[in-house]
């Protein structure tokens, strides 16, 4: 089962030291009135929640921190964004992340993205598609419509 859309515009976004993400983004979004994209993305945080889901609890969360003069590196960042026909956004959105452990090594994080604090920068490509036949995309998707 698919359904088929075609990209509308490319849009640049830049998010800055201290804003919080995806609050922000989705400022942006009715702002520049765009209902449905792709979104990709790098740059860094200062703290960031990820979730990892379990089918029994939902989603376990991880958060991470870094002091003022470090950054945690988002080497990927990668999802969508809906306008459901209950007129809500419903974003989805994955990251992979890099930063500097105590022992002087680096660890990798993967998962959902939940809530970051940017710091210094986060470049995001948004990339607008046409409308999507929210009926269809509802037995495609369905967890994106509960």
């Amino acid at each position: 089962m698919s359904v088929s859309t075609n990209i509308k515009k490319i849009h640049l976004l830049g998010f800055l030291k201290g804003d919080l993400f995806p609050g922000k983004l989705i400022e942006d979004l009715k702002k520049i009135k765009v209902k449905n994209a792709l979104i990709l993305g790098i740059g860094g945080f200062r703290r960031v929640v990820i979730g990892y889901f379990n089918q029994e609890k939902g989603y376990e969360k991880i958060e991470l921190s870094v002091s003022e003069n470090e950054a945690i590196e988002v080497s990927s960042l990668v999802g969508s964004v809906i306008f459901r026909d209950d007129e809500r956004y419903s974003i989805h959105i994955h990251v992979t992340l890099g930063l500097k452990t105590g022992d002087n090594s680096y660890a990798s994080y993967a998962g959902h993205l939940i809530e970051g604090v940017v710091h210094p920068l986060l470049e995001i490509f948004l990339i607008e598609v046409d409308d999507i036949n929210h009926s269809i995309l509802k037995r495609i998707w369905p967890h994106r419509y509960k």
